[in-house]
């Protein structure tokens, strides 16, 4: 990662297990076998992007399109099923921005957003920015 660069998402996917029925669940975790009992959902599959110091970044998408996710895992609120996510000019995904935001060089919010973009009333905007 360069000097400029404060967020670098890579390659970042987040799969969910959805399961038919909660004992399955149970029966997966207590009874290992080869049969997957559950339906994979891939909340995000593949993403990439940089951010640069001083760039403000708006992700913009339909509901259930992952942007409260990916901003979940930049900030160390979920982590990613694969992928890498890095914070500033350190390798370790979290040291510069913990869940508690002590600490946190990043400003991030998420809103909703009509005045800006009247058409997409119901879209949400991801706003990271180095202080």
């Amino acid at each position: 990662m360069d000097q400029n660069t404060v967020i670098k998402v890579d390659n970042v996917t987040k799969m969910y297990k959805l399961y038919d029925n909660p004992k399955d669940r149970l029966k997966e975790a207590l009874i290992p076998t080869k049969k997957k009992r559950y339906k994979e959902h891939y909340a995000l599959n593949g993403v990439s992007f940089d951010v640069k110091k001083g760039e403000t970044v708006g992700i913009i998408g339909t509901n259930g399109s992952g942007k409260s996710t990916i901003l979940k895992i930049i900030t160390g609120v979920l982590n990613p099923t694969s992928g890498k996510v890095e914070i500033g000019n350190s390798n370790d995904q979290r040291k510069d921005c913990p869940s508690s935001g002590t600490g946190c060089r990043l400003q991030f919010r998420v809103h909703r957003n009509r005045e800006c973009l009247p058409e997409w009333n119901h879209e949400w905007i991801f706003q990271g920015r180095d202080r």
